[in-house]
């Protein structure tokens, strides 16, 4: 298949992938060749049994690879992005982001058997984090460990650029991370991703209104998430920042690193 498969245009580009039209129903998702083929595997997986579950996500077709590259063939999904709207339309913040929380509360009610589990792999990732002392990584390994396991979906990469809005409804894609985990901890990383992340290749001004409009869209994201799931508490999403932020800095992300590093410091001090 790979010899006399016919790439369309580059219709969207992420941190690890490319995503190709094939044909009218069907996309190639085209990761990068730093990207293993285990990771690839993962999101493979994970896309095909959330989708049996029920959760809010394209239809995944086969796994493929395409010269040195993995690939995923996926439904091919139209409609603009929750991100595409906030900037466009931002005084629907408040509207979008309850969803936002809404969309965030249904995947956490889904319990999957046979997920791996955000412990094991945190625990590992954080040893791995440059620039933190042993005393800071040994904190952070017991805040992982203290917490009791979960046995609910969590995406751990949710943010309004991976909701998109289609004729059947909105759907979540980038499913490479998710795991069965604590709800907190899959808030806090979206948290972390409205108030710190930075769009790729954007311009200074793109940076400046993203700084502002993530604020307040996490405001409303939180109000209305901690309204509707009273099970999870501000005080249990705020423990799982430092930790959160510490996995965080191992993507590498330059304009980020800085206030990932503060996150980690402030909550352990306090």
């Amino acid at each position: 298949m790979n010899s006399v498969l016919k790439l369309g245009n580059v219709i969207a580009r992420g941190r690890t992938a490319e995503v190709y039209k094939l044909a009218e129903n069907q996309v190639l998702k085209l990761f990068f060749d730093w990207v293993s083929l285990i990771s690839v595997q993962q999101e493979y997986e994970i896309t095909r049994v959330a989708h049996q579950a029920g959760a809010p996500v394209p239809q995944v077709f086969e796994l493929i690879q395409y010269e040195n590259r993995h690939g995923i063939i996926y439904e091919r999904v139209t409609g603009l992005t929750m991100l595409q709207l906030l900037v466009s339309k931002p005084w629907q913040v408040k509207k979008l982001c309850y969803q936002l929380a809404e969309l965030h509360i249904a995947i956490h009610q889904i319990p999957l058997e046979g997920m791996p589990s955000y412990r094991e792999r945190w625990l590992s990732d954080i040893e791995r984090v440059p620039n933190l002392s042993s005393e800071v990584k040994a904190k952070l390994i017991a805040t992982v460990i203290q917490i009791p396991d979960f046995n609910q979906l969590c995406h751990f990469d949710f943010h309004p650029d991976q909701v998109v809005f289609t004729t059947r409804g909105p759907l979540i894609l980038d499913w490479m991370t998710a795991c069965n985990g604590d709800p907190a901890a899959d808030v806090a990383r979206t948290n972390l991703l409205l108030t710190i992340g930075k769009p790729p290749d954007a311009s200074w001004w793109m940076r400046t209104l993203a700084d502002g409009l993530g604020r307040v869209a996490n405001h409303y994201y939180l109000t209305r998430y901690l309204e509707l799931n009273t099970s999870v508490s501000h005080e249990r999403i705020q423990t799982w920042l430092a930790p959160i932020a510490a996995v965080r800095l191992l993507e590498n992300i330059e304009l980020e690193a800085p206030q990932l590093m503060k996150v980690i410091h402030k909550l352990l001090s306090d």
